[in-house]
């Protein structure tokens, strides 16, 4: 294939709106559209024209380091690992590109007396629908939190996720990264949760007059649920970053943590990658973030099956970035409640377990 036309390419990708210099560069197209028609060559040709159009004039020897970083770098790719190569790339540009904004310090004395005085307003952490987890957590789930759910597949990682979600979706605004299940999907469970109806009637749609009815009755409600679900499988991180500018929320969901595409030679690095990503994403919206996260087979190993901090599948980073872990445990006598196991808490009692029933006919976790 033919080289295009480097400026007809430019054009293309760089939209008319972006016209300023202290304005970010909008890679979305780039990455969606073009992304898989084009070599690596003219990928760095693209990003070089682009930006040094619109950099300004004492930036440009600093693109120039950074391109010559990427010639470098580009021909160790190999060609399944498209987005690691785009996150690479988009990654040293931005550092060029990125606007300088002075670091500004609070006075000490006033970032005292803010804390003193938010001692005697009303909590800001958000409301979860578990009464006994909620006040072992100190009343919910706070900003600049990364909040894991932590279990073996199967385990109801997703149920439990999606039960807070559709419970704070209902006050707040919440993202939901599906990177596993489709929107199809989570709207069934949605019904099957809201209406009490077997998930499977819905699934091989057998469900009864009655069971209709119930789910015709609660369409309404899950329809002004404020909740907006990404399903773009194994998205990486810039393109969640993308997905928030353009629906900003109070609360967001990932599931999963090892699902996502991130850079790394191997899959231990990507994974700590990646849960730094998490944790700075917390931290830079002042929102929490609540990520699901495999337990490895260890877990299965030693006497009940209870989930241990340690057995967080590919990275010991992650129980190092959480603030929260939370893992779930079914009792193999059924009889026996199932748990949420508190593994972590940065800012209260750890260990900790709260019995809860999870019903699995309708994928819902409830006290």
């Amino acid at each position: 294939m033919q080289p295009p036309h480097i400026r007809g390419w430019c054009a293309e990708i760089l939209p008319k709106s972006y016209e300023t210099d202290s304005m970010e560069p909008d890679y979305k197209k780039f990455c969606d559209d073009l992304l898989c028609r084009y070599s690596p060559v003219q990928i760095y040709d693209a990003i070089t024209y682009i930006e040094m159009d619109r950099l300004h004039h004492h930036k440009v020897g600093l693109l120039n380091t950074a391109v010559q970083k990427l010639i470098d770098r580009i021909p160790k790719f190999e060609n399944n690992q498209t987005n690691e190569m785009m996150e690479y790339a988009i990654r040293e540009i931005g550092k060029v590109c990125q606007v300088e904004t002075p670091l500004k310090i609070p006075d000490w004395y006033e970032a005292c007396n803010q804390v003193f005085l938010e001692m005697d307003g009303e909590n800001n952490a958000l409301p979860i629908p578990f009464e006994m987890l909620s006040t072992m957590l100190c009343g919910g789930f706070y900003p600049q939190e990364m909040i894991v759910v932590a279990g073996r597949p199967g385990n109801g990682k997703t149920a439990f996720m999606l039960t807070l979600a559709s419970h704070l979706a209902r006050t707040h605004r919440v993202d939901f990264i599906s990177a596993e299940m489709s929107r199809s999907q989570l709207t069934q469970r949605l019904y099957s949760m809201r209406a009490r109806v077997d998930l499977r009637n819905i699934r091989e749609k057998t469900c009864t007059g009655e069971e209709y009815a119930r789910i015709l009755k609660i369409v309404p409600e899950i329809q002004a649920l404020n909740l907006v679900i990404d399903e773009r499988s194994a998205p990486t991180f810039h393109q969640i970053r993308e997905f928030m500018i353009i629906y900003p929320c109070d609360v967001l969901f990932i599931d999963y943590l090892q699902i996502l595409s991130g850079h790394g030679k191997t899959l231990y690095e990507r994974v700590t990658n990646l849960s730094g990503e998490v944790k700075a994403l917390a931290k830079d919206l002042n929102i929490p973030v609540i990520i699901g996260c495999q337990l490895n087979r260890k877990t299965e190993e030693h006497a009940e099956s209870i989930p241990r901090l340690s057995e967080m599948r590919e990275s010991g980073a992650i129980e190092q970035d959480a603030d929260v872990v939370l893992g779930l445990y079914h009792p193999e006598d059924p009889k026996e409640s199932s748990k949420i196991i508190i593994l972590k808490q940065r800012n209260g009692p750890a260990p900790a377990m709260v019995n809860v029933n999870f019903n699995r006919r309708f994928a819902l976790f409830e006290d």
